[in-house]
């Protein structure tokens, strides 16, 4: 395997100029890759820890034509190749012309507060166990795991062991999910040049992209209802190769106030101002938007009855659990609620805004006309006999991307898109 390795990076060559890229690479199947620097959306270096002290990064470029699972291609550079090679692309711009944007610490940490996944954490502990009993022996992994749940007992506190145990795990994945994040974001910065965004981010593993701005598919302002009680508002983007890895980056502007938000929101895209809605749904609307949670809600309340009375000595935990998923569902149902009361579509300065939720996020889209791939109006079984349909669209990127905005009049629609 080491030789097939070696073999592999002897074989590697390429060359960079100022128009395009050259790769050649391969074993028994050689492939010979050339990309130009104006096809590139994004280009990313990654100094993971490990490179660090070898002074040596990951280089990536991605564009439209790649696959929409990994990079265009990937290649491990010295420092100072990747600064040669970033001056003679079209990336490169003149430092004193950039606007810097930078958040706070505690912006980042909000962020990480709100959008740590608890599961990615859970994986993660769970890795980190089995690994240490095959590293350190089976005992050692055995008292792990006989800490954890005589700790688990004593802090039951009235509540089942194993449904105490299921939080405290969930908990501790969050904790762990929520460090990631905030190694993966601290330190981060964007930069707005003439043509381009410039960011960078990490301590650990230092990463720096480099996006066109042309090539930006959208802008996506996400809200919860944390975030929306807080007053507080994330920016993401859409821009093939940027967030597409495992450990990249998504956020552009952390969860920052209002005031602060808007006006950075403002310096770095000035072209993606959200508009005031023009059309929104009507009252007749309303169980569109609710259906779906009631409807859960319904079936949790069912199931609760019939398992207590299925398993009436699991009466305790068959509660617990069904109060644990009473919850999700009454945040799903406020969400609907809120998407009916904010939900909506505009059209200002040939960009779409579109005003809608998914899952339990609220999401405020814009999107230039020329990103527009398709725009379908669909009706649903109760809709079919009225005024009324929902809007579907599909917007540039590398995977499908749809955006779903419900219950407005299908007459508006077709005058909005200019649809025969």
């Amino acid at each position: 395997m080491i030789g097939i390795a070696v073999m592999f990076w002897l074989l590697l060559k390429f060359r960079f100029s100022s128009t395009e890229i050259e790769i050649w690479q391969g074993l028994f199947n050689r492939r010979h890759t050339v990309i130009p620097w104006k096809n590139v959306t994004t280009a990313t270096f990654d100094a993971n820890f490990y490179l660090r002290p070898l002074h040596a990064l990951n280089f990536r470029a991605d564009t439209l034509g790649g696959s929409f699972k990994k990079s265009d291609f990937s290649i491990l550079l010295t420092i100072k190749q990747s600064i040669s090679i970033l001056q003679s692309s079209h990336l490169a711009e003149d430092e004193a012309f950039g606007k810097v944007y930078q958040p706070t610490t505690l912006s980042i940490v909000a962020l990480s507060l709100l959008t740590s996944n608890s599961f990615g954490g859970i994986l993660f502990m769970s890795a980190l166990i089995s690994q240490s009993g095959k590293l350190l022996g089976d005992e050692f992994s055995s008292r792990i795991i006989g800490t954890f749940e005589d700790a688990t007992r004593r802090l039951a506190f009235g509540v089942p062991p194993a449904a105490i145990a299921l939080a405290y795990i969930l908990l501790l994945g969050w904790l762990i999910g929520f460090s990631i994040l905030f190694m993966r974001y601290k330190n981060f910065s964007v930069t707005k040049y003439l043509n381009t965004l410039g960011i960078i981010s990490g301590v650990l593993s230092k990463k720096e992209y480099k996006i066109r701005v042309t090539d930006i598919n959208f802008v996506d302002i996400r809200k919860s209802l944390v975030t929306k009680l807080l007053r507080l508002n994330t920016l993401y983007i859409s821009a093939v190769g940027y967030g597409k890895h495992k450990n990249d980056i998504s956020c552009i502007i952390p969860a920052e106030n209002a005031r602060r938000f808007t006006k950075s929101q403002k310096e770095l895209f000035p072209n993606f101002s959200p508009s005031p809605k023009q059309f929104f749904p009507e009252r007749h609307g309303f169980m569109r938007f609710v259906g779906k949670p009631i409807a859960a809600l319904a079936s949790i309340a069912a199931a609760l009855v019939v398992f207590s009375l299925l398993y009436p000595d699991l009466r305790s935990f068959v509660l617990f659990v069904g109060f644990m998923a009473f919850v999700p569902a009454t945040f799903f149902l406020i969400v609907c609620i809120f998407e009916f009361r904010t939900g909506g579509v505009a059209f200002e300065n040939n960009c779409y805004t579109l005003r809608y939720s998914s899952g339990f996020t609220l999401h405020t889209v814009v999107i230039p006309k020329n990103k527009v791939v398709c725009v379908e109006l669909h009706q649903s079984f109760f809709q079919k006999k009225g005024p009324y349909c929902d809007l579907i669209i599909s917007s540039r990127a590398e995977t499908r991307s749809l955006h779903c905005c419900k219950s407005l009049v299908k007459s508006d629609l077709i005058k909005l898109f200019e649809i025969k």
